[in-house]
C-alpha cells in the first residue's frame, strides 16, 4: 500500500486537496516521482503503478485515486476519534458541562470542516 496518512485538512481547500493528489502521485512509477508538479486537481479516477521492495524482489501494483480516498476515510474517523479520546482522558474532566462544552466544540469545528469539503468537492 502507498504510505501516505490522509488527513480531514486534506479535503478542507481545492489547493490541500490538490497536494494530496500530488503526495499519491509521487509514488507513480510511470507518470509522477518526487520531481512532478500539479498544476490543477485531477479527476478522481486516475492510476499509479508503484512498486513494493520485498527482500529479494521488487513488486508493481495499480492503485486508483479513488480507491485509494474511499479506504483512507474511515481511517482519518479512527484517527480523530483516538484523538479526542486521549484528550478526554488527558483532561480529566470532572464536571458533566465542562465536558458537554468541549464536545460541543469539537462537533461545531467538525461540522464547519464538513460543510467546507462538502461545499468544495460535493460527493467525492
Amino acid at each position: 500500500m502507498v504510505p501516505i496518512i490522509v488527513k480531514l485538512s486534506d479535503f478542507i481547500s481545492e489547493k490541500n486537496y490538490q497536494n494530496l493528489q500530488l503526495r499519491f502521485l509521487h509514488f507513480c512509477e510511470k507518470q509522477g516521482g518526487p520531481g512532478t508538479s500539479l498544476e490543477e486537481l485531477k479527476p478522481n479516477d486516475f492510476d499509479i503503478i508503484y512498486k513494493v521492495q520485498t527482500d529479494f524482489n521488487e513488486e508493481y501494483y495499480t492503485l486508483r485515486f479513488d480507491k485509494f480516498i474511499s479506504e483512507q476515510i474511515p481511517l482519518i474517523a479512527d484517527r480523530i476519534l483516538l484523538g479526542l479520546n486521549r484528550k478526554l482522558q488527558k483532561m480529566d474532566l470532572v464536571k458533566e458541562d465542562e465536558l458537554k462544552r468541549f464536545i460541543d466544540k469539537k462537533l461545531t469545528i467538525l461540522g464547519n470542516i464538513r460543510m467546507g469539503i462538502k461545499n468544495n468537492f460535493g460527493n467525492l
